[in-house]
C-alpha cells in the first residue's frame, strides 16, 4: 500500500513488470485535496504503472499533469562487466474530483527563545523605543485555502528578541499594521477573500506578544489602516460610516483597527489620524508613518530632512533609508535624521501592489532619547537574519511560507 505521505512498496507492478526490485521507490505525498507522486525506477517507465502500482483510485483522483524523465546509469554484472541501463522518473500530481472543505485557517506562532532576565537600567542611559513599520499584517491563500502571510514572522521575531534584550520602554508600530486587501480601491482578487478575520487574529497575537516585554505599546494609523476601512464604507455603506457601540459611544467606530484588534482590551495604544498620527518622543523627535514617497534612492528622506527641523523617523516606502541635516540657530546648529529602518512585510512581490521595479527592504529602528535630543539606529533585516551589537540574529516562524491549519489551542489564546 502507499501511505499517506512517505516511500510507496508493493509486491507488482502489473501486468509484464513482475518482481519489484529493490532501487524501485515512490514517494507520495498526500494533502487535504492533492496528491503527488515521484518514482525513480528502471521498471516504472509509464504514468499507468505508477497509478498501478501505488493502487491510485481514480474514481477518487483526477491527473491533472505527470511528467517523465530517462537518464541512463552505469552498473555491474554478477560477472563483474559495466553495462548501461536506462533509469525513470515518472511524476505525477492529482486533484481529488470532490473537493473536501478546508477551513482557512492559521498555524500558531509558537516562538521558543531564551528567555532573558530583567535588565538593570543604567545610570544615565537614554530611554529607548523600539519601532516597526508597515507589517503589512494579511494573507492571501490558494484553493486549498491555506495562507500565504504577507507580513514576515522573522522580522516580527528579530524584534522581539532584541525587545528581550534591550526592554524598551516603548515599542511603537508606526502604521499599516493590517493590509486589509479586501478593502482596497484595486480589483479584489479571490485569492484575498475572507483573509481579513485571521489577519486581525493574527496581528493581535504579535501585539499581546510585544506588550509582555515594553512598558508601552502604540499603533499609529497608517494609510492602509484608516483610508481602506473608511473608503469602502463610504462609498459601499455610508450608513455604517463612524457607527459606535452603544455602550461605547466615546470610543473608536465599531468598523475601525483599534476596535477589530482589541487594542483598549489588551493595553495597547492608537494614535489615529493619519497623515497627522505622530508619536512625539521629546519637543525634536517625532515617529510618523508618512506620506511622501520618492523614486529614486534616499530622495525620501532628503525630502524629510530638507522640510522638517525635527528628526523624524518614517515608514510607508519599506526602503531603507538615513539623512540628516544641519539646522543652524543664533547660537547654535542642531543636526536632525530622517530615517525609514525599512518595512516588517514579505520583499518578495507577494504584497499586492509590489511590483519588481519597486526596492523594498527589512528593517527596524531603535531610537535612544531623552528629554532633548534622540540618536536612530537602524536593524538592516535580510532573509530573515540580523546583526546587532555585534551579535546575530534568526528569526523563525515562517517555514515555507504556507500555512495550512489552526490547532484548538490558538483558539484557546483568545477565548474561543
Amino acid at each position: 500500500m502507499c501511505h499517506s505521505s512517505g516511500d510507496c512498496s508493493g509486491d507488482q507492478l502489473g501486468g509484464k513488470l513482475g518482481k519489484v526490485e529493490k532501487r524501485v521507490k515512490v514517494q507520495r505525498d498526500e494533502r487535504a485535496n492533492e496528491l503527488d507522486l515521484d518514482s525513480k525506477s528502471a521498471r516504472i517507465v509509464t504514468l499507468d504503472q505508477l497509478l498501478t502500482y501505488c493502487k491510485v483510485d481514480l474514481s477518487v483522483w483526477a491527473v491533472e499533469h505527470h511528467t517523465v524523465n530517462k537518464w541512463e546509469i552505469g552498473a555491474k554484472t554478477d560477472e563483474g562487466e559495466i553495462v548501461v541501463e536506462p533509469l525513470f522518473q515518472v511524476k505525477a500530481y492529482l486533484k481529488r474530483r470532490n473537493l473536501e472543505p478546508v477551513w482557512p485557517h492559521l498555524a500558531p506562532v509558537y516562538l521558543q527563545r531564551q528567555k532573558y532576565k530583567a535588565r538593570k537600567k543604567v545610570v544615565g542611559e537614554m530611554r529607548c523605543a523600539l519601532v516597526v513599520f508597515d507589517a503589512h499584517f494579511g494573507f492571501s491563500k490558494d484553493v486549498s485555502s491555506r495562507l500565504l502571510p504577507y507580513h514576515d514572522r522573522r522580522v516580527l521575531d528579530i524584534g522581539l528578541q532584541i525587545a528581550e534584550e534591550r526592554r524598551p520602554e516603548m515599542v511603537i508600530f508606526g502604521g499599516d499594521i493590517l493590509d486589509l486587501a479586501e478593502f482596497g480601491r484595486f480589483p479584489k482578487r479571490p485569492e484575498n477573500y475572507f483573509t481579513t478575520q485571521p489577519a486581525i487574529i493574527e496581528a493581535a497575537w504579535w501585539l499581546r506578544e510585544y506588550k509582555r516585554l515594553g512598558e508601552r505599546v502604540l499603533v499609529s494609523a497608517g494609510n492602509h489602516d484608516e483610508a481602506r476601512i473608511n473608503n469602502m464604507l463610504m462609498t459601499h455603506m455610508v450608513a455604517a460610516y463612524g457607527l459606535r457601540s452603544a455602550d461605547n459611544l466615546g470610543g473608536e467606530a465599531v468598523m475601525s483597527v483599534p476596535n477589530l484588534l482589541g487594542l483598549e482590551s489588551m493595553g495597547v495604544e492608537w494614535v489615529g489620524g493619519y497623515p497627522d498620527a505622530d508619536i512625539w518622543l521629546n519637543d525634536v523627535t517625532r515617529v510618523t508613518h508618512g506620506s511622501i514617497a520618492r523614486a529614486n534612492a534616499g530622495a525620501t528622506s532628503g525630502a524629510y530632512a530638507s522640510k522638517n527641523v525635527e528628526t523624524v523617523i518614517f515608514g510607508h516606502t519599506h526602503r531603507r533609508e538615513l539623512s540628516t541635516n544641519v539646522i543652524k540657530g543664533r547660537e547654535r546648529a542642531r543636526t536632525i535624521t530622517a530615517a525609514n529602518p525599512g518595512a516588517a512585510c514579505h520583499v518578495d512581490h507577494r504584497v499586492p501592489g509590489h511590483t519588481r521595479t519597486q526596492p523594498w527592504n527589512q528593517g527596524l529602528a531603535l531610537v535612544y532619547y531623552d528629554d532633548e535630543v534622540s540618536q536612530v539606529e537602524l536593524v538592516p533585516i535580510e532573509d530573515g537574519r540580523a546583526w546587532w551589537q555585534g551579535r546575530k540574529y534568526v528569526g523563525v516562524g515562517d517555514v515555507g511560507g504556507m500555512v495550512d491549519s489552526l490547532p484548538e489551542e490558538y483558539g484557546r489564546m483568545f477565548g474561543g
